[in-house]
Order: C-alpha cells, then sequence, then structure tokens
C-alpha cells in the first residue's frame, strides 16, 4: 500500500474554459453519419454515450452497445463516453468531432 491509500490516483479536472479548447484543438474531422466503435477490454456493467447539446449532456443514440452514429448535420460536436464497473469504478473520456458538411 505504501501510502497511497486513501489518494485519488487522478488529477482534479481543469476548468471549462481551458479544457474544453484543449480538446476541440484535438477532434478528428469525419463524414456525416459516421460509425463510432467504443470497445472496452473489460465490458463495463453500465456505460453510455452523452453528446453535448446547448449548455446540457443528453444521452446519444446507440444502436448497440459497443457504438452510435455521428450526426449527418455538418458541426461540431462534443461527447462524453463512460463505463461503470461494480459500485465504485467509473471511467469517462471527453472527445470532439467536426462532421465535415
Amino acid at each position: 500500500m505504501g501510502g497511497r491509500r486513501g489518494k485519488s490516483i487522478c488529477s482534479s479536472p481543469l476548468p471549462p474554459e481551458t479544457f474544453e479548447p484543449m480538446i476541440e484543438a484535438q477532434s478528428a474531422t469525419t463524414a456525416p453519419g459516421a460509425a463510432v466503435r467504443i470497445l472496452y477490454r473489460v465490458r463495463p456493467d453500465r456505460s453510455g454515450v452523452l453528446v453535448r447539446s446547448g449548455e446540457l449532456w443528453v444521452p446519444a443514440a446507440m444502436p448497440d452497445a459497443e457504438g452510435f452514429m455521428l450526426p449527418k448535420r455538418a458541426g461540431y460536436y462534443r461527447f462524453l463516453v463512460w463505463g461503470e464497473w461494480g459500485d465504485r469504478n467509473t471511467a469517462s473520456y471527453r472527445f470532439g468531432v467536426f462532421v465535415e458538411p
């Protein structure tokens, strides 16, 4: 255990005004309606994808548990993929995508 007990292994999140431009700068560009596959080494007990709509995160339509389709309308989209394993193990990943006209 060596003194790490009770300490988080993750750092504090960056403020949105710093974090969001970093995501946008690293965003991929893709065709409208492209498929996005989500592969986990260990399948989570619960998972989902959220897409940013204005100031709200809303569930993205997922035809199956391993993927979703990008919007058909051109623009910049922000996504959050999340998974839960058991009661206390969680992970999330944010990314952006530019959908071409």
